[in-house]
């Protein structure tokens, strides 16, 4: 008897669960993502090529014998241990895919986006993991809202394709529908180019021609756009992967283009706000924790004399003079402890490139969402100046009102007693009117010289060209008389005040004249590296040094000598034009030199 069973359809059942079996296999091996299947004991049971390139391990050493917690960092293992816990439980109860720290087997620590399924029917789950080393920073931002690796294909979080040879897409996971906009039915048996703006197909092409003929010259990774079904024409990452033993191959697609977008208003914001930094009107500095500067704008260039590179890298502590450094060390320390405690603004110096110390405000700010400091710092330099001089000026004008109206007092009495005198004693008239004539003169030159003083204290304005080729002439020709010589240089053109620098030339010249009896003065000029020094000399009696320190130190008084009363004025309308004036060594000529800075030069001669 001859019984035969038809096992047609059994065969075929076979041939088709072979397919399955290989067509997931492929999946497992060629997704281009580390994947790993465990036993609910923890125990690895198979792993991945990708998976042995990452961990260093072979299979031999992992498969059936190692616990996924090898992999794990320490750092990591109590989140994780908890995660695998409550998935045996509820699998819903945990996230699908997040980050953590791996390690390999020689301990390097390994970033990744791990995503963990559990695998239907069965107590087994499937591990994917992503390395994230070089692009995590990028990844974060594109996968922050995706869900990632539910199962190899269907839940690897990207956009998941199977294109056959003639770029017919043969299969698509529930993420490129989401992605695409179409349904899956609409999408299998289309060509993927048809989803491809022109700008693109022909690097697309370029890339399946390439892939067919020397496969290694494609990137793993690569950016492009694609349509969906609105109309819109998004930015994605693409991974392609071909599958063994089969003209197949896998497309991993990522749609980024908010990011794309964030990146783009992140730049936008990065313009406004480097703009902003620029445009302030102040000079402003970044500086990070450690007190590295980190990026200035061009008005602390300006004011610092140094350029962005060479100051930035450097610690700010390097250009506070002491004894402001500890003072804002200090600040520092505590800002860091409790903001509220130390002012945000305060008055204090810095050193530039020249090594010239400037007074400024700066202002002290931590930026949002940073632990980087903004300090804005305006240079008062000039300011203090001013305030310093009018300081004096008031003090000087204190004491100088207080002797005047005790010598007014003096003199007043004086006369009050010579009148008396006079009408009692008519003899003595003439003894007691020149008395009186000489009380008034006294207080007349007393006022004259006190008003002369009082304009020579007053800041001027340097509004007018003055050659002083000319002013050293004209002045020269009223002061000093015929029997004296007067030579000078090719002389300059400056900026100044021309009526308080004809005072300065005049009393320079009286002085040299009445107190040193010369036959002959000279002006003379010398370049130097930033002001131009002008030297007036005689060759008549030499003046003390000390008479000269006496002067240019005087403050206002009414018991001045002549000679120091001139030399006062004149160091307070040099001054006044912010120059300087000093008395050169003395040797055989008295010289009186009187530098200018270069900014002042208007013209050479």
């Amino acid at each position: 008897i001859v019984t035969l069973i038809d096992i047609s359809q059994m065969k075929l059942a076979e041939e088709q669960l072979k397919e399955s079996e290989a067509l997931y296999r492929t999946l497992f091996e060629a997704t281009g993502t580390a994947n790993a299947i465990a036993r609910a004991d923890s125990i690895v049971e198979k792993m991945n090529d990708r998976l042995v390139e990452m961990s260093g391990y072979s299979k031999e050493e992992v498969e059936g014998k190692l616990s996924w917690r090898t992999f794990v960092d320490e750092s990591e293992l109590e989140r994780l241990m908890e995660y695998n816990r409550k998935r045996m439980i509820d699998p819903t109860s945990v996230p699908a895919s997040y980050e953590a720290n791996l390690k390999d087997k020689n301990g390097n620590v390994v970033p990744c986006l791990i995503h963990v399924g559990v695998i239907p029917n069965t107590e087994k789950f499937i591990i994917s993991l992503i390395d994230i080393s070089e692009n995590k920073e990028a990844e974060n931002e594109l996968l922050k809202s995706a869900e990632l690796y539910k199962t190899i294909f269907e839940a690897t979080g990207a956009a998941n394709m199977i294109v056959g040879p003639n770029r017919i897409i043969k299969q698509v996971n529930s993420k490129l529908e989401e992605v695409s906009g179409y349904m899956r039915d609409d999408l299998i048996g289309r060509n993927w180019s048809e989803f491809a703006p022109e700008t693109e197909m022909d690097n697309l092409l370029e890339f399946s021609r390439t892939r067919k003929t020397d496969p290694s010259r494609i990137p793993a990774f690569y950016e492009t756009k694609f349509v969906n079904r609105k109309g819109d024409v998004r930015n994605a990452i693409v991974n392609l992967t071909s599958i063994p033993l089969s003209e197949d191959y896998i497309v991993s697609l990522f749609d980024v283009t908010d990011m794309k977008l964030a990146e783009e208003e992140l730049k936008k914001s990065e313009i406004m706000y480097r703009n902003l930094f620029e445009s302030t009107g102040m000079a402003n500095v970044i500086y990070d924790l450690e007190a590295n500067i980190v990026l200035v704008n061009s008005r602390m260039e300006n004011l610092s004399g140094y350029s962005s590179k060479e100051l930035e890298g450097r610690k700010w502590i390097d250009f506070i003079p002491q004894p402001e450094l500890n003072l804002m060390l200090e600040y520092n320390r505590k800002r860091m402890l409790q903001p509220e405690s130390v002012p945000n603004q305060y008055e204090t110096r810095m050193i530039t490139k020249e090594g010239t110390p400037k007074n400024i405000i700066i202002t002290v700010n931590p930026l949002p969402d940073s632990t980087n400091i903004l300090a804005s710092v305006v240079d008062i330099s000039e300011r203090r100046k001013i305030v310093d001089t009018l300081t004096r000026q008031k003090k000087e004008l204190s004491d100088f009102v207080h002797l005047m109206g005790h010598d007014i007092r003096n003199c007043l009495s004086s006369i009050e007693g010579y009148s008396d005198l006079l009408q009692e004693n008519e003899q003595e008239k003439e003894f007691v009117l020149k008395k009186i004539n000489n009380q008034t003169e006294y207080l007349r030159k007393l006022l004259n010289r006190s008003i002369e003083l009082a304009d020579a204290g007053q800041t001027v304005e340097k509004s007018e060209k003055v050659n002083l080729n000319k002013l050293v002439d004209t002045i020269g020709a009223i002061t000093i008389p015929q029997n004296i010589k007067l030579n000078h240089d090719p002389l300059v053109a400056v900026k100044a005040d021309k009526e308080k620098l004809s005072q300065i030339f005049k009393n320079l010249f009286e002085n040299a004249v009445i107190h040193g009896k010369p036959s002959q003065i000279s002006v003379t000029s010398k370049l130097l590296e930033n002001e131009i020094a002008l030297c007036i000399e005689n060759d008549g009696l030499q003046i003390e040094a000390k008479t000269v320190e006496e002067a240019f130190e005087s403050t206002f008084t009414t018991k001045e000598k002549e000679s120091i009363h001139g030399l006062t004025i004149v160091k307070k309308l040099v001054d006044a034009h912010g120059w300087k004036i000093r008395l050169s060594d003395i040797k055989e000529k008295a010289c009186f030199e009187i530098l200018i800075p270069k900014e002042d030069v208007t013209e050479i001669f």
